[in-house]
């Protein structure tokens, strides 16, 4: 059976409203939709995001810079200076150090990060 966004968080929303458990949620919809239709971390997501106020379905612009942009900045970085960490190659260009760690692997530098 297939089921759009929209009824997902219609039934997640009415659950969130009575005050339901995600873990419960999550095995209810499972059993009644099939197996897998949310998981227990989509509907934890979902109860997060109506707890601040956002029901909207449609996810919200993303305003970060392109990844292929991140990713030569950084390999501009490595290249000035190869014992350079991940922190602060994440706070100079104002991304995650994950990012970063993630970037580098991609493009071959991989194992020897400082942290």
């Amino acid at each position: 059976m297939e089921v759009n966004k929209e009824k997902i968080r219609d039934i997640l929303q009415n659950f969130f409203n009575k005050g339901e458990n995600a873990n419960k949620v999550a095995e209810t919809e499972n059993g009644v939709y099939g197996a897998d239709i949310v998981t227990a971390n989509c509907v934890q997501f979902w109860f997060h995001r109506f707890r601040s106020g956002n029901f909207y379905v449609k996810d919200a612009p993303h305003t970060d810079k392109p990844v292929i942009e991140n990713v030569d900045k950084i390999t501009e970085i490595i290249e000035v200076d190869r014992h350079i960490s991940s922190r602060s190659i994440g706070q100079e260009l104002k991304i995650d150090r994950k990012t970063v760690l993630n970037h580098l692997l991609r493009v071959g530098f991989g194992g020897t990060e400082k942290e």
